[in-house]
């Protein structure tokens, strides 16, 4: 469930007016960024619950393509080698895509689908889809 906040909207809007996104373009660009959202926040929670929201903290950028500091430097602040930290990244980003997976499927009819849904996701959010 996705609450509808007035000033959120419009801003998104805004965003979807610039790249000048159809209707059904826009619409999907959404549903993408909804999953990734659910799947991330799913993660965030997993961390949370284990104890480790610095290390996802520290982390989270790489999940989104954001900059993410060195790893080795990454690594001296959480006490970590920079190929500790680059395993830790990499099961962080698998954890996500089974999350994603997950969050997928609940809106495909079945489980066939999923496939196709996660390629049309990705490309979505990659710019190379229909949005």
């Amino acid at each position: 469930m996705v609450s509808i906040d007035a000033e959120e909207a419009e801003s998104g809007c805004g965003v979807v007016l610039a790249r000048e996104l159809t209707p059904d373009q826009a619409f999907d660009r959404r549903w993408a960024e909804t999953i990734l959202l659910h799947a991330i926040e799913a993660l965030r929670q997993e961390y949370l619950a284990r104890g480790k929201r610095e290390l996802f903290e520290a982390l989270k950028p790489s999940l989104t393509g954001g900059a993410a500091e060195d790893r080795a430097a990454l690594g001296r602040a959480l006490g970590m080698t920079s190929g500790a930290v680059a395993v830790a990244v990499h099961r962080l980003r698998l954890r996500l895509r089974e999350l994603v997976r997950l969050e997928v499927a609940q809106t495909v009819e079945s489980s066939a689908m999923i496939d196709e849904e996660m390629r049309e996701l990705l490309a979505i959010l990659s710019g190379s889809g229909r949005a």
